[in-house]
């Protein structure tokens, strides 16, 4: 990887690249201390670091705090400002609302406000255009509601 990512050197240019090196993940570490009282007392204290997959730390770094669309496994479409998440997927999402399709009439948003959505219950996260979703009309979007999703 240093090879593929030399220093950019231009004569006209006194700015410098220099390559970072690339994670591979990112990590949360905290420290838990426990007190056993036996016959004698004495204090542990444990590192635990989570890996976070790093699909999404990219993508979060990218969408920054932006609206995402997230399709849960049982067919609902949450919209939402993601807020942030965990090592297991767990979102949490503000300004939220579902989106319920239906054949015979436009798509109906039921305001959730702030919201979390359990990360066994993530089956597809995508960022939204704002400037394209603000100009849907969806009053007139009719559509079959989602099914399930099965992995």
């Amino acid at each position: 990887l240093k090879t593929m990512l030399k220093p950019f050197r231009n004569k006209n240019c006194k700015l410098k690249f220099k390559p970072k090196p690339v994670k591979t993940s990112c990590s949360d570490t905290h420290t838990h201390t426990h007190t056993h009282t036996h016959t004698h007392t004495h204090t542990h204290t444990h590192t635990h670091t989570h890996k976070v997959p790093l699909g999404l730390c990219v993508f979060f770094n990218a969408a920054g705090a932006g609206t995402v669309a997230i399709v849960t496994s049982d067919g609902r479409m949450i919209v939402g400002t993601l807020k942030g998440f965990d090592q297991t997927i767990n979102l949490i999402l503000d300004e939220s609302h579902e989106r319920v399709f239906s054949s015979s009439q436009g798509v109906e948003q039921v305001v959730l406000g702030l919201y979390i959505v359990r990360g066994d219950n993530v089956a597809v996260i995508g960022e939204i255009d704002e400037e394209t979703d603000s100009t849907l009309d969806l009053g007139n979007i009719r559509a079959e509601p989602l099914n399930s999703v099965v992995h």
